[in-house]
């Protein structure tokens, strides 16, 4: 009889916590005490007036989640559900915000902006987090260039609002581009079994996060 075939995530379960509290985390100021700054204002005779307090990583404020349903990503479907199942498990699904979309439309920072905007509802300040190739396997060089150009503005009004952005890819870090690494946090998310599909678009060798 033929066997079904086991699905395998592509974070190893062991680690998946720690991958979420190393890239998923939002800055929160509640370290210590910044003593450097609270003894300057002593040592001169001005009133502390504030306490500043050293910033520390925390999950506490979610996260949300956008997911690209483009040809790409289709060998990653799967991957993806099962990915933001396990962040709603281990988060809380109130924490967990998700959105889907088929291709973000091209156009002018602008114009960008405002699809961004009115049709994610985006909350500032909440770490926001990118299922996507970021255009980068597209097929059409001219699409790509259009595309890339797209994600810039998207990762740069991200910021505007005071999130940071972050983007698992099926991209070896070989083809990021530093318009993208300044404004984007990015890991690389693959396996082997998944990297025949993109092969023959790089023609290189599989690889592992």
């Amino acid at each position: 009889p033929k066997q079904e075939k086991v699905f395998s995530p592509l974070f190893d379960p062991k680690h998946e916590r720690a991958i979420f509290q190393d890239t998923l985390y939002t800055e929160v100021a509640e370290g210590e005490i910044l003593l450097d700054n609270f003894v300057e204002h002593i040592v001169r005779g001005r009133p502390v007036e504030e306490i500043l307090y050293a910033t520390v990583p925390t999950l506490r404020n979610g996260v949300q989640v956008i997911r690209d349903t483009g040809e790409s990503l289709a060998p990653f479907y799967q991957d993806q559900q099962a990915l933001i199942q396990n962040m709603q498990t281990m988060l809380g699904k109130d924490l967990v915000k998700t959105h889907a979309f088929y291709g973000f439309p091209i156009g002018t920072r602008q114009e960008v902006k405002s699809y961004l905007y009115e049709n994610l509802n985006l909350i500032p300040g909440v770490p926001v987090l990118f299922l996507s190739d970021l255009g980068l396997l597209s097929a059409n060089d001219l699409s790509k260039r259009d595309e890339r150009k797209n994600w810039q503005y998207i990762c740069e009004l991200v910021g505007e609002l005071g999130s940071r952005a972050i983007a698992y890819l099926p991209v070896p870090e070989l083809y990021w581009e530093n318009t993208l690494r300044k404004n984007c946090d990015l890991y690389f998310w693959d396996r082997p079994n998944k990297w025949v599909y993109q092969k023959s678009i790089f023609n290189i060798s599989a690889q592992q996060i």
